[in-house]
């Protein structure tokens, strides 16, 4: 192993994820001790940002998608049956990301929020994902309007424990 490659190689393990765009709604904000935005995104949203990269944005998820099971049958179900409750059932997504830039969009601060990320990592809910892209790819149009809870976590001043632990804790503590 070169010099090169170990330092291509920690590079790397240190931008986890894609760059893309995420566009938050109802959102709030977390300065300390680690700066976060949460909120509210668009199912449809999730699954364009799936269908364009794949398992790329879930290099970091513990659990992955578990395709046939009950959970995610019941995820489908809430998707399908009763998409105005999707949004009080579902525990949400959480995202890691090396850092992010934001800006309001709309006629208040918090209303809309587009954030420009670097290293998009979902370290929780690829249940949910899963279910829901699923049914994107037979009808997108079915999930357009339904929005997950999103927790979007910069990782830019943060250590690799914290990262670790941010992945383990969300997957596992109930």
């Amino acid at each position: 192993l070169s010099l090169n490659d170990f330092i291509a190689y920690l590079a790397n393990e240190n931008k986890p994820g894609v760059d893309d765009s995420l566009h938050l709604h109802q959102c709030g904000r977390v300065e300390k001790p680690y700066k976060a935005i949460y909120g509210q995104i668009k199912i449809q949203d999730i699954c364009a940002l799936y269908e364009k990269y794949g398992k790329e944005i879930l290099e970091e998820n513990i659990r992955k998608y578990l395709a046939d099971s009950d959970i995610n049958e019941s995820i489908s179900n809430t998707l399908t049956l009763n998409p105005e409750l999707f949004w009080y059932f579902n525990n949400g997504i959480t995202v890691t990301v090396q850092r992010f830039e934001s800006r309001a969009a709309g006629s208040t601060s918090n209303e809309i929020a587009i954030l420009e990320c670097s290293g998009i990592n979902i370290v929780n809910g690829a249940q949910t994902l899963g279910a829901a892209y699923k049914i994107y790819q037979q009808s997108p149009d079915l999930i357009k309007d339904i929005t997950v809870q999103v927790k979007v976590i910069s990782l830019e001043k943060c250590s690799t424990a914290f990262r670790q632990k941010v992945t383990e804790y969300t997957t596992t503590q109930t």
